[in-house]
Formats: structure tokens, C-alpha cells, sequence
């Protein structure tokens, strides 16, 4: 089943429903050298279809006009969106 997340893209600034691609693994030292995670998610916008890592959708200190409160709100497919997230 398809995991999504609730987020702002940090590329185009639309908030929308991001699809879960995969995970990006960094070995041991290499991780721990850059300071991230050996396992990463990574995430498609919906919008404009830019791969966001897990990382970058929950940094508060991002450069989008939303909080990584936005990113909190994980769902399978058969979870409906709130009504502040649908645009048209």
C-alpha cells in the first residue's frame, strides 16, 4: 500500500498530498559524517513532481512559507484529505 504525507514542497511551495517513492541509504560512516540518517524517505510532490527527501519536508528551518507541521499527517490511499488541503 501506498504511503502519503501532508507537506510543502520546499521547491515549489504547493502543499499537497506527497507520494512515498522509496528510501535513499547512505552507509554507516558516510551518514554519520553528513550528520543524516542511514535511511532516508523520499517523497514525490504532487505538483511539480520534485523527489523531496523526508528530511527536507520536516526541517523547520526550510525556506517554505509553512511549519514542518504541515509534514505531520501520514496515510495509506484509503485516508481522505482534510478539506484545508484540496485545491483546485
Amino acid at each position: 500500500m501506498t504511503k502519503h504525507i501532508l507537506a510543502t514542497c520546499p521547491s515549489c511551495r504547493h502543499k499537497g498530498r506527497f507520494e512515498r517513492l522509496g528510501e535513499q541509504r547512505w552507509p554507516e560512516a558516510v551518514a554519520r559524517k553528513l550528520g543524516v540518517p542511514t535511511v532516508i524517505a523520499l517523497w514525490s510532490c504532487p505538483y511539480c513532481s520534485t523527489t523531496v527527501s523526508e528530511i527536507a519536508l520536516l526541517d523547520p528551518t526550510s525556506e517554505t512559507e509553512e511549519t514542518s507541521e504541515d509534514a505531520s499527517f501520514i496515510s495509506d490511499d484509503s485516508t481522505p484529505l482534510p478539506s484545508s488541503y484540496l485545491t483546485c
